[in-house]
């Protein structure tokens, strides 16, 4: 029995990339139908598999969440714009011991799906949204093989501080952040951009213009490009 119930996107049969798609906090199938059914028709040769959180989000039950973070930070103090991207930043830190255990979770996963759809970590790759790129992040880079490549939505480094310690794999990074963010601030993409480069990833790093906190078009664009250049 699978990790997590998921849903299937795009090509099921013999495809020629596998990829996993982490869904944001707040986030159900609904979201993830309306985002996947945008992207599936970019990448004709992937099958995308987007599993659900079994974790009740902690303000709606309908919806998931991949952790915690409330918590942690009831004022809000992340979303304020007088606080400090090195504040900002220890905020999202504390949330690493959450991170770690679910990133073994999907990790395990992740073999599960390539198992059943017979494809290699050379073709399989992570994306998420907000909190949902954080998880794909802290997984890719504690994977112990080298995947085809993470794509980060509106994302943040998480839990640096013990990933830095946990941190096995150099896979490819694709990281995308609009200028308006106001839920996971936008100034915090350069201090993503930086921790990421300052550990060796290779990173291609894209600042969206007057887009707030969401997915659009020209970002799934970019997603496509890097998965159609691996298909096999």
């Amino acid at each position: 029995m699978a990790e997590f119930t998921y849903q299937l996107y795009g090509r099921q049969d013999a495809p020629s990339v596998l990829l996993i798609y982490l869904h944001g906090f707040n986030h159900n199938q609904e979201n993830n139908d309306r985002l996947m059914s945008q992207m599936a028709p970019l990448i004709p040769n992937a099958l995308i598999v987007a599993p659900l959180s079994d974790v009740l989000c902690e303000n709606n039950p309908q919806t998931r969440q991949w952790y915690s973070i409330d918590a942690f930070d009831p004022q809000n103090r992340r979303r304020n714009p007088q606080s400090s991207v090195d504040e900002i930043m220890d905020i999202y830190d504390t949330a690493g011991e959450q991170l770690a255990a679910a990133a073994l979770r999907m990790n395990h996963f992740i073999s599960e799906m390539q198992q059943k759809y017979q494809i290699d970590d050379g073709h399989t790759y992570l994306a998420g949204f907000s909190q949902g790129a954080q998880l794909a992040l802290y997984t890719a880079l504690t994977r112990k093989s080298v995947i085809g490549g993470c794509i980060m939505f509106s994302g943040i480094v998480a839990g640096k501080n013990l990933l830095e310690k946990e941190m096995v794999s150099h896979p490819q990074i694709l990281l995308m952040h609009g200028d308006k963010d106001e839920k996971i601030l936008s100034k915090t993409h350069e201090a993503s951009r930086h921790w990421l480069l300052r550990h060796g990833l290779h990173l291609k790093s894209i600042y969206m213009p007057e887009l707030d906190h969401k997915v659009v078009e020209a970002e799934l664009q970019e997603a496509a490009k890097m998965l159609n250049l691996h298909t096999r």
